[in-house]
């Protein structure tokens, strides 16, 4: 699991990334599309990570690549509501707004993109 660790950790610049994406890019140009197109991003941009480094775990049970995933979203819920609660000071109902895909916000895609990933890589790349 230390080196799944590693990979998620990957994820925390790419988030940061994409949400500099979005202020400086999407939201001039496609104004309010501009969360759900970041979205759709990071999911790809998670995608892509966990295709190219999901061979270097070297198994071939579905468990473990599950057991990766649900680690995975675990961590992403932790950071986010750590962050959002204690280093950026908001309010945790603020917080659990981003869970509501009514909003434009697509974040519980990107955490269900995050849990089925290594699976779904590990599958696309056939190594179970």
């Amino acid at each position: 699991m230390k080196r799944a660790f590693f990979v998620w950790l990957l994820f925390i610049p790419l988030g940061i990334l994409n949400g500099w994406l979005r202020e400086a890019i999407l939201l001039p140009v496609a104004g309010p599309y501009a969360l759900p197109l970041s979205g759709v991003l990071l999911c790809l941009l998670i995608l892509g990570v966990s295709f190219c480094l999901v061979s270097g775990f070297k198994r071939t049970d579905i468990s473990f690549y599950a057991a990766i995933g649900l680690f995975w979203v675990v961590l992403t819920i932790i950071f986010e509501f750590g962050m959002g609660l204690f280093v950026l000071k908001k309010p945790f109902l603020e917080l659990l707004q981003a869970y509501d895909p009514t909003t434009g916000n697509l974040w519980l895609l990107v955490i269900m993109v995050i849990g089925a990933a290594p699976l779904s890589m590990a599958k696309i790349r056939r190594m179970i």
